[in-house]
C-alpha cells in the first residue's frame, strides 16, 4: 500500500463470486480498516459491446445491502451501479458515514441523475464515466446538462471524490 500510494481496495463481487462473511473478505476488511483506505464496490463488470459472448448478472442488491451494514468505518463507494439499484441501496448507504454512489451505468441520466439526488443527496453521488466500456464524453456531457444546481454538479463532479482521497 506504501510502495504503491494504492488509494482503495476494489471488490468485484460478481467476477471473483466470494461470499461476503468469508474469512479472505473479512481480511481485506480489515486492511482497508487498519489503513483507511475506501472500498470500491463494483456491482457488474459487463461489457455490452460482448453480450454475444457472455451475459453477466449484478451483483444482487440484498446481499450488498446486507454487506453494507456490516463493512468496517471506512469509505465504500458504490461503481457500476444502476439508478435501480440505488433505490434498493438508499437506507444502507444513508446509515452509513462516507458511503458514496458512482453514476457511470445511470441510464436515462435526464431523471435519473435529480431522482438519486433526492434519494441520498447531491454529497453521497460521484462522476464516473466507465471509460473504456462506455463514452467518456457522454458522461461529461450527461453532468453538463442535467437540471442540478451548480452546487449539485460541483459534489458529483469532484467535491466528494476531493474529501474522501483528502484533496482538500
Amino acid at each position: 500500500i506504501e510502495t504503491y500510494k494504492v488509494k482503495g481496495i476494489r471488490l468485484v463481487p460478481t467476477y471473483h463470486q466470494f461470499d461476503w462473511s468469508g474469512k479472505q473478505v473479512q481480511a481485506v476488511f480489515d486492511v482497508a480498516e487498519k489503513k483507511q483506505i475506501p472500498l470500491f464496490i463494483t456491482a457488474r463488470m459487463e461489457d455490452h459491446r460482448l453480450d454475444y459472448l457472455l451475459i453477466q448478472q449484478p451483483s444482487p442488491t440484498t446481499a450488498l445491502s446486507g454487506a453494507l451494514y456490516d463493512l468496517p468505518d471506512v469509505p465504500v463507494i458504490l461503481t457500476n451501479i444502476s439508478a435501480g439499484e440505488l433505490g434498493n441501496l438508499s437506507d444502507p448507504i444513508l446509515r452509513r458515514n462516507d458511503t458514496f454512489a458512482e453514476i457511470s451505468f445511470f441510464t436515462n441520466p435526464a431523471t435519473a441523475f435529480e431522482n438519486a439526488v433526492k434519494l441520498i443527496g447531491s454529497e453521497r453521488l460521484m462522476f464516473g464515466s466507465a471509460f473504456n466500456r462506455l463514452a467518456l464524453g457522454t458522461a461529461v456531457a450527461n453532468m453538463k446538462y442535467i437540471n442540478l444546481t451548480e452546487e449539485q454538479k460541483e459534489d458529483i463532479w469532484y467535491n466528494n471524490a476531493a474529501r474522501i482521497f483528502d484533496l482538500i
